[in-house]
């Protein structure tokens, strides 16, 4: 499926920039994903859309198309990506999460780099990265040891109850069968994929549903760079 493939194009692209800066926030990613759907989906199967307003009585979807030509921002969501068909009827929902952990990656991202195009680096350069991954390596080992907040799988699971909820809307109202995928981006939690996938059977997610999660193991990637650095 062109989603899953554009999905999984993106997530290696991730992995084989290792720590460098390629997705800032979560938007880049949104940006990132919509761009690979738009060049693999041809323009007469339909289109890609980021944040279109989705009504929740999805009955209004088609009232609102001939009354005012788009969906009206009112008792709505706004998922970030939604693919529609030659009809404008939606065929796929996605929510995209992730929340990158800042740590000063870009100034010492600079240091890295010349690090490994093998550049002079003088002592000082070389201890202030050094303290650096020393410091923030440990702080993202207590953050593992203490696993996922209840806050943060909140946070995934936000909007996935009613993106579920306009699954079913749109199959049983409307006899349109519209996938639905929870995308995250995670650094820290090998298990966070199946934590989800337990979470959101609290919503008797449809067939048609999933979870996708692509997990980069950050702390194992500083520690490279540390037995590199010395």
């Amino acid at each position: 499926m062109r989603f899953k493939a554009s999905w999984n194009e993106l997530t290696d692209e991730y992995s084989e920039k290792s720590v460098a800066p390629i997705y800032c926030c979560e938007a880049d990613v949104q940006l990132h994903l919509a761009s690979k759907l738009l060049n693999k989906l041809p323009t007469s199967l339909g289109d890609v859309h980021m944040n279109l307003p989705v009504p929740i009585r999805v009955e209004r979807w088609h009232e609102e198309l001939e009354i005012y030509g788009r969906p009206i921002a009112r008792e709505h969501i706004i998922p970030d990506i939604v693919v529609t068909d030659e009809s404008f009827d939606p065929c796929l929902i996605s929510e995209i999460k992730f929340t990158p952990l800042s740590f000063g990656f870009i100034p010492s991202w600079i240091l890295i780099s010349r690090f490994d195009k093998g550049e002079k680096i003088e002592n000082t350069g070389k201890e202030e990265l050094r303290k650096w991954l020393n410091e923030n390596i440990s702080h993202l080992e207590r953050l593992h040891s203490a696993g996922p907040s209840k806050q943060a799988i909140d946070y995934y699971l936000s909007n996935t109850e009613k993106l579920i909820k306009l699954l079913k809307g749109f199959k049983s109202e409307e006899e349109i069968e519209v996938s639905g995928y929870l995308c995250v981006i995670d650094e820290l939690f090998p298990d966070l994929e199946e934590r989800l996938k337990r979470a959101v059977k609290r919503y008797d997610p449809p067939t048609q549903f999933e979870v996708l999660v692509e997990h980069f193991d950050l702390i194992e990637s500083l520690e490279q760079i540390r037995k590199k650095v010395g």
